[in-house]
């Protein structure tokens, strides 16, 4: 290798040294400015889906010693006790014993009525009449329930009525039944 070239080979190591040392001093000054922005932090509360009701936790119903023809009937308000905007519904919890095909009952939604008392209970929807087991066969769930309230605030409250009567079969003698009836809301 010549002088010359060698002095080339030199001053091209030098000048890329240069390079090299003036890239890193600049980004070691560069770290000395910065800018940056957040958003404060995001937060999420999910709302609340509730319902009580005025039965005070007692049955609806407890009759003994039913006879053809023999009916009756029971109110109870329900209220909404949740914030988020839900679908409330009535459904068969459960049905027990054998005298479910020869009890009819009919369920009403409407305005007015409390477990104390149906006499200012005002209907606005009722479902066909149905025996409790051919109701515990067609409403067995939330989805299927009976109903169209959409409670949008605490407080807002629902009243239902339900109303039994025997059929006048023979067959319905000796037998029991138990309904259990269950409001759902859903959001």
């Amino acid at each position: 290798m010549s002088r010359t070239a060698a002095k080339l080979q030199l001053l091209a190591a030098l000048f890329a040294g240069m390079l090299l040392s003036g890239a890193l001093i600049w980004d070691a000054t560069g770290a000395a400015f910065s800018a940056s922005t957040a958003s404060p932090a995001s937060n999420w509360a999910a709302g609340t889906v509730a319902i009580s009701d005025d039965d005070g936790g007692a049955a609806l119903f407890s009759a003994t010693n039913v006879q053809p023809g023999d009916t009756g009937s029971k109110c109870i308000l329900v209220t909404y006790t949740g914030n988020a905007t839900a679908s409330v519904r009535l459904h068969v919890q459960s049905l027990t014993g054998t005298l479910g095909p020869y009890v009819n009952v009919v369920l009403e939604q409407g305005a007015g009525g409390s477990s104390a008392s149906c006499a200012s209970f005002v209907p606005d929807t009722t479902a066909p009449a149905a025996t409790m087991s051919a109701l515990a066969a067609a409403r067995p769930n939330w989805a299927a329930g009976f109903g169209s309230w959409s409670p949008t605030a605490a407080g807002q409250t629902k009243a239902y009525r339900i109303s039994w009567s025997l059929a006048a079969d023979n067959n319905a003698a000796n037998k029991t039944a138990g309904l259990t009836l269950r409001w759902e809301a859903q959001a």
